[in-house]
């Protein structure tokens, strides 16, 4: 049996994480995490929730005056467009869901209104809001990432810890994760970016 076959797994849904295979060979993807934010039989979206964009926020976003909140590459389709997904968590001063925010699962959501969620910031900050923005998404058209899963690109991670999906970790992240996952994913692991190097 291939080491590298990991085809066989549970069918993802809707706030799973996809972990992208040590040798997949798609460059957008590389040492990704995903988080998962719709899925359906009409298709999937996800955001890469590992891979730092090098702009902040107030740099896209105008009179925005906080510094230092990072804004992540969600993937390769329309970066020019800008999301969220969020959690409240109960130090945050307000706890009612943004207008037009859509539940993930529970205590997470995605998007909203923008102009509320700006005002909040300016309000209180992020130190206590758990947040992530991202330029573009990760996209799948219908049964396309159940046959990305077959061709081993992914490994499905269920029930993962919601807060860590706050957490700037960067490419540690999925380093970390495969660890947790344990067994021959914990070997994966350490297989090097570009073998040919060792």
């Amino acid at each position: 049996m291939d080491f590298f076959d990991i085809s066989k797994q549970e069918k993802p849904e809707r706030g799973d994480l996809l972990i992208s295979n040590p040798i997949m060979e798609d460059p957008n993807f590389e040492r990704s995490v995903i988080y998962l934010a719709e899925h359906s039989e009409e298709g999937s979206l996800g955001f890469v929730i590992n891979l730092r964009s090098e702009s902040q926020l107030n740099e896209i976003i105008e009179g925005l005056d906080i510094e230092n909140i990072p804004v992540y590459v969600g993937g390769p389709v329309e970066q020019n467009t800008l999301h969220f997904i969020y959690s409240l968590t109960s130090n945050f001063p307000f706890n009612e869901i943004l207008e037009g925010s859509i539940e993930i699962q529970k205590n997470v959501f995605m998007g909203g209104d923008f102009e509320q969620l700006k005002s909040l910031i300016a309000l209180y900050g992020v130190q206590d809001l758990k947040i992530k923005f991202f330029i573009g998404y990760s996209g799948w058209s219908e049964k396309q990432l159940q046959k990305e899963i077959e061709s081993n690109s992914w490994v499905v991670v269920k029930n993962q810890d919601i807060m860590e999906l706050f957490e700037n970790k960067d490419q540690l992240h999925w380093r970390d994760i495969m660890k947790k996952l344990g067994g021959r994913y914990k070997m994966m692991s350490n297989y090097p970016v570009d073998p040919r190097l060792n």
